[in-house]
């Protein structure tokens, strides 16, 4: 099914457009850098200092369970290696396919971003499916890849969100 997806989609959604647009969108999500400059704007600011250290906690979280734990432990293998007709737009990621540590990051900056401000973490929403459409787009992930980094990442940022109100409630952290 995971084949049949990635197929339909590089069949009949190519165009000249997606595929400028999906190289650049993806490509400035690469290393999660855009999140972290978004932990770092709102731990700049008291009000908004906790967010930023959740979306820095989350990130942590992700770097050891997505790259560290899951992506070792499975092994799976990127579409584009499976499908020698495939001429990629972006370079050939060499790390294991699942999850999508793309998609997992946006979901989990977004799912942060609700607490702060609804309107703010529903546009990171979308931005976020996009990621994930991009990346399977690209061909450099199934989409169970991306289905599986979005549930993670939402799941890590809840995880983020109660160690912090936790922590700030035992006094181990004063933001």
């Amino acid at each position: 099914m995971d084949y049949k997806i990635l197929e339909f989609i590089r069949l009949h959604f190519k165009c000249s457009f997606l595929d400028k647009f999906m190289k650049h969108f993806s490509t400035l999500f690469n290393y999660s850098i855009i999140w972290m400059i978004l932990g770092v704007g709102l731990f700049f600011f008291k009000s908004t200092r906790k967010f930023g250290f959740e979306i820095f906690f989350a990130l942590t979280l992700e770097l050891l369970v997505c790259n560290a734990i899951v992506k070792r432990f499975t092994k799976r293998e990127r579409p584009f290696r499976r499908n020698e007709e495939v001429n990629l737009l972006i370079n050939p990621p060499k790390d294991y396919s699942f999850p999508s540590g793309h998609t997992l990051c946006a979901f989990l900056a977004a799912t942060i971003m609700i607490y702060f401000n609804l309107w703010i973490g529903i546009a990171l929403f979308l931005v976020a499916f996009i990621i994930a459409f991009s990346r399977v787009y690209l061909y450099v992930h199934f989409p169970s890849d991306v289905l599986a980094g979005a549930i993670l990442g939402v799941c890590i940022a809840l995880i983020s969100h109660v160690c912090t109100e936790r922590m700030i409630n035992l006094g181990w952290l004063e933001l």
